[in-house]
Parts: C-alpha cells; structure tokens; sequence
C-alpha cells in the first residue's frame, strides 16, 4: 500500500501542523469510533455535532459532557 499523503494546515499563531487524512471504515454495524467527549469549553450544541456526525456517516456515536477542565 502507499503512504498517505502528508497535509499542512496553518493555524491563526502561524503554527504549521502536519496532517494526512485517514480514512475509515464504517458500517451500518461498526464504528470506529464509540463515544466522543466534548470538553468543558466547547460551545457547539450537542444537535449540531450529532448532525454532523450523521451526515458523515457516523450516527450512532455516544457525545459526552466533561465536567472538569483537562489536564
């Protein structure tokens, strides 16, 4: 298989971060991902992530609230 292909994003500080997309396989069965955790500053509507999450292929994901600050 051939690597993927590297991505740079550049933030508002100026920062260059390397990123490569990756792709994962997802059915009506499986997930790759079970649960998301929100942090205790994230301003999006818990609707608006599950939307999106469904029109991304990814609609039965379990969205949780932290309570504390991480660390």
């Amino acid at each position: 298989t051939d690597p993927l292909p590297i991505n740079f994003q550049v933030r508002e500080s100026g920062t260059i971060v390397p990123y490569f997309d990756m792709p994962f396989a997802v059915t009506s069965d499986s997930s790759p991902i079970k649960e998301i955790w929100l942090g205790p500053k994230n301003s999006n509507p818990f609707g608006n992530i599950k939307f999106f999450l469904g029109n991304s292929g990814y609609g039965n994901i379990d969205l949780k609230q932290a309570d504390g600050a991480y660390r």
